[in-house]
């Protein structure tokens, strides 16, 4: 259409003035431009030339131009009007230029015939270089579209408006068969040429169809509407085609704006394409990248005898293209495309931002779904930072030879390639399940290229993978514990600091849903730039020099290891207590040896051992190296374990309840002891376990070492018999002290002291001799022990938050009621006290509060009593006292765990040691009657037979 016009242009000068005098150079001149349009073409001629000298127009009818070369060009116009006609001798001009019925011919005898058409073009303000009559000695196709940019870079139009074009291209096929496209083109305008610049272009509607296909109905059809271009210039696309012209390594800008509203096409198969918007800015070119030779290089058939070579060739060539173009911004919005029997694709945006010289600043995909109903996947973004495309492609080409790098070399080579990605929003269907697998973000990022190697990066991640029960691995165990889906979530971050040479990873975090949560963070020194190169060989060689500073570990049990003890308990047909020991010896494999001399690891032993006693607790281990502890020892070490340079700090932390004594912090107490009885009796109550291995096993080691005595073996009889002590239960911790002060059979002080309701009542056996203070830990770890056992299996529906509430409650209990069968049902009328907000109102708790410790107060509890303001009064303070008032026993611990399900809220004596429960006040008022009517009025203070018991 460009070359119709620069034709018609020439056509269109050729007449000026205003005058009758001119008629006959009028006619010279129009003889002159169609003389050069026969050289330029073979055939040019004209009907009619009329010159309205009063109005100043020229009318010139049925116009001819026809070609002999191939392609044959012919053009033909009905009618030509130009008026305000001005001359010069550089310049010919038109005030307004109307052309009527535009055909354009244009037939190759390898791509068939062209035919262009125009009911009318329109041109205001317009003005051609005399020049451009000049004759074009092209014999390429690609010397004509040079020679028609440059003729059209030198015409100037104010405004070119053309309403409607049509063309006709039929395409020919093989056996003589022709196949047909048509396009047309409505509101085409032109806005301001002049020198090569065209300030805007413009056309309303394009629509294209294709040739023949399926059943004769059109192959293609395609729609582009509000189509536009500003700031074009052409005379950067004459540079770009001009093979012979100087090359520019700087760009070019070919036009600043270019955008389509909708673009929709469909095909006879089924399949479909629609964009909603289209959006580039600045396009700019170096024609030495960016050029028609190297368009016509890519475009080349490649040998098909070296397929490998041809590859590697054509992405070169690629890539340099990628390099010689410059785009500011590209955006497409709204895209779908529909693919026959391969399911749709959708595409809400997709976003380039600053390419230049090969490389993306950033690129964005939005709202990407697609695929078969059987195997659809969505996409919510996708980012990419600083992409080097063109080092991707000849990377990529570089990669057909299999042995031109090794695997490290690739995969530094693709992390140079960007510095960052960000997946969100991504699901598809697990294979095996069909459920959705989601990625709920998928973030890296990495830059301070030390050679090829970052030297800083940060992954993050959340996913969700779908179980199946079905599934040997572990998810499905997940699946068989619940769990419909594994949720994970990372975040670990790591820098090197040049200046200071260090490294460090930032706390670290990782997060099974349901599971646990852990984080990490690691610290090292004399890090040098020698550690980041590729090869394994010198990366070993450099790093042994690197100074390990700190380590440091936590992870939080939220179900983990409940599911790793019900996962052995299946496998090894075990019960739960037995399974969970084989997880601890499992976990601390290879440390035993280490313990024996290293307090640090035993309580490091003892650490992971309570962790996984008592779930739903945090362990954290701490590792500082003792002196200098290089990479090189670590990995070097042999003859003992790397653990032996850290000093290792490991402790747990409770949540949500109390601490409490697991077997290993009881194997703490026991480990030294020299008391066979004290081992025996350790590996008895914690029968199973890994530590009663332990035990058993210094047992043998103490047996193994006794002196043989060389005297005759002592009588029976003299052998000192084993001991045993038994404290009752309900006594305060100050009477249980004074209890074992007072037996002979121990030996030494009771030093420090130990809290009320920490000590289990029992019998204890011991070898004469034995620490008081050995039986008091006894009685503890005892008590702890039990507390642990009987809080896993509480009633679900208990008001008691921790283990201290328990021990409080299970006091109260105890010194309530001296029969067994009673403690249920105190517990639940005390338990449905808490329940209702009221307070317990117990009389053994005003004997705490005035004399505490001491068990009684040595006389009986008065209404006075009663009234005195402490905090043990549960007459006076809301819910449990603040401590336990006594050492409560295996009774009324597991009744305070455990109550009777009553709605009893009131109890008192019933004359024989018992008590009589009600439900209601009522109800109790008559017990107490009952009561005072059975001690028939005795001086007993009414006080002991209470009903200040009230709602």
């Amino acid at each position: 259409m460009v070359s119709t016009v620069a034709v018609l242009m020439i056509v269109a000068i050729g007449s000026y003035g205003a005058t009758q005098s001119i008629q006959t150079r009028v006619k010279r001149e129009i003889e002159s431009v169609f003389l050069d349009l026969r050289q330029t073409f073979g055939k040019a001629e004209y009907r009619q030339a009329e010159l309205d000298i009063w109005n100043g127009r020229l009318t010139i009818s049925d116009i001819s131009v026809q070609s002999n070369v191939d392609p044959d060009l012919a053009i033909r116009i009905g009618q030509l009007v130009a008026s305000n006609l001005g001359n010069s001798t550089e310049m010919l001009s038109a005030g307004h230029v109307d052309i009527v019925d535009v055909e354009l011919v244009t037939s190759r005898s390898t791509e068939g015939t062209t035919t262009d058409k125009a009911p009318k073009v329109t041109f205001d303000g317009l003005s051609i270089p005399r020049s451009t009559l000049v004759a074009s000695d092209a014999s390429s196709g690609s010397d004509k579209a040079r020679w028609i940019l440059r003729a059209a870079a030198g015409i100037s139009a104010s405004a070119i408006s053309i309403p409607e074009i049509s063309e006709i291209v039929g395409l020919p096929g093989a056996g003589g068969d022709s196949r047909s496209a048509e396009r047309a083109i409505s509101n085409l305008q032109i806005a301001n040429m002049r020198a090569g610049h065209i300030d805007s272009i413009a056309a309303g509607r394009v629509d294209i169809r294709g040739g023949a296909g399926i059943a004769g109905r059109p192959s293609s059809t395609s729609q582009i509407e509000n189509a536009s271009t500003k700031d074009a210039d052409l005379n950067v696309f004459a540079a770009i085609v001009d093979e012979a012209g100087p090359k520019e390594e700087t760009y070019s800008r070919l036009f600043r704006e270019l955008s389509v509203g909708t673009y929709a096409a469909s095909f006879a198969d089924g399949g479909a394409i629609r964009i909603d918007m289209a959006k580039l800015e600045d396009l700019g070119a170096a024609s030495s990248k960016f050029g028609l030779s190297q368009l016509r290089a890519l475009a080349a058939a490649a040998p098909a005898n070296n397929r490998s070579n041809s590859a590697t060739g054509q992405l070169e060539k690629v890539a340099l293209l990628t390099e010689g173009l410059q785009i500011a911004r590209l955006e497409l919005r709204g895209v779908s495309i529909k693919v026959p029997r391969q399911g749709d694709m959708k595409l809400a945006a997709l976003r380039l931002r600053g390419v230049e010289n090969g490389n993306i600043a950033e690129a964005a995909l939005e709202g990407f779904s697609g695929g078969t109903p059987q195997d659809d996947f969505e996409l919510g973004r996708l980012d990419v930072k600083s992409l080097r495309l063109a080092n991707a492609l000849r990377a990529s080409a570089r990669f057909y030879d299999s042995a031109s790098s090794s695997v490290p070399e690739r995969v530094a080579e693709i992390l140079g390639l960007v510095e960052g990605v960000n997946i969100e929003r991504f699901s598809a269907p697990d294979k095996k399940t069909g459920k959705q697998v989601r990625i709920e973000k998928l973030a890296g990022s990495w830059g301070r290229f030390v050679g090829q190697i970052p030297s800083t990066a940060r992954v993050t991640a959340k996913i969700a993978i779908p179980t199946n029960a079905a599934d040997p691995s572990f998810l499905g165990d997940l699946a068989r514990a619940g769990f419909n889906t594994a949720g994970l979530q990372i975040d670990i971050e790591g820098a090197w600091d040049e200046e200071k040479q260090t490294f460090a990873v930032t706390p670290a975090s990782l997060e099974m849903q349901g599971l646990f949560s852990a984080t990490a963070s690691l610290a090292a020194s004399n890090v040098q730039r020698l550690v980041f190169v590729v090869d394994p060989a010198q990366f070993q060689s450099a790093s042994g020099a690197v100074q390990i500073s700190q380590v440091e570990f936590s992870v939080r049990d939220t179900g983990f290891v409940d599911l790793m003890v019900a996962q052995v308990a299946r496998n090894q047909r075990l019960q739960p207590a037995a399974a969970r020991q084989v997880v601890i010896g499992n976990s601390i494999k290879g440390l035993e040896a280490e313990a024996r001399n290293n307090p640090e690891i035993q309580r490091l032993i003892e650490a992971i051992a309570q962790f996984i006693e008592t779930p739903k607790e945090t362990l954290t281990i701490k590792m500082a190296p003792k002196g200098a502890v290089t990479v090189a020892q670590i990995l070097g070490e042999k003859t003992a374990s790397p653990l032996a340079r850290f000093k290792v700090d490991a402790s747990v932390t409770q949540t949500g309840q109390p601490p409490t004594r697991s077997a290993a912090l009881a194997w703490a107490l026991v480990r030294d002891s020299s008391s066979q009885i004290e081992l025996e009796e350790f590996a008895g109550r914690f029968a199973g376990s890994f530590f009663a291995r332990l035990a058993q096993a210094r047992i043998e080691q103490l047996k193994k070492t006794e002196t043989a005595v060389l005297a005759p073996p002592t009588p029976p009889s003299s052998i000192a018999a084993q001991s045993q002590i038994t404290v009752p239960d309900g006594l305060t911790t100050e009477q249980v002290f004074a209890r074992l002060a007072g037996y002979n059979g121990l030996s030494g002080d009771l030093a420090g002291a130990a809290a009320e309701g920490s000590l289990l009542p029992g019998s204890y056996q011991f070898d004469p001799g034995l620490p008081r203070a050995r039986i008091v830990e006894r009685m503890r770890s005892a008590q702890e022990a039990l507390l642990q056992e009987v809080w896993q299996r509480r009633s679900a529906d208990l008001p008691l938050k921790s283990l201290d509430e328990v021990v409080i409650l299970a006091s109260i209990i105890e010194k309530e009621t001296g029969k067994p069968e009673e403690r249920i049902r105190i517990a639940a009328m005390l338990v449905n006290r808490l329940k209702q907000g009221m307070k317990l109102q117990s009389d053994p708790t005003v004997v705490y509060g005035l004399a505490p410790g001491k068990g009684s107060l040595g006389r009986p509890i008065t209404r006075d009593d009663i009234s005195l303001a402490t905090p043990y009064n549960t007459y006076i303070v809301n819910g449990l006292p603040p401590g336990p008032i006594a050492n409560p026993g295996r009774a009324s611990i597991e009744a305070a765990a455990n109550p009777a399900k009553t709605r009893d809220l009131y109890f008192v004596g019933d004359g024989s040691g018992g008590h009589l429960f009600a439900e209601t006040y009522d109800q109790h008022i008559k017990n107490v009657a009952r009561l005072r009517e059975i001690e028939r009025g005795g001086d007993r203070d009414p006080a002991a037979a209470s009903d200040t018991r009230r709602p």
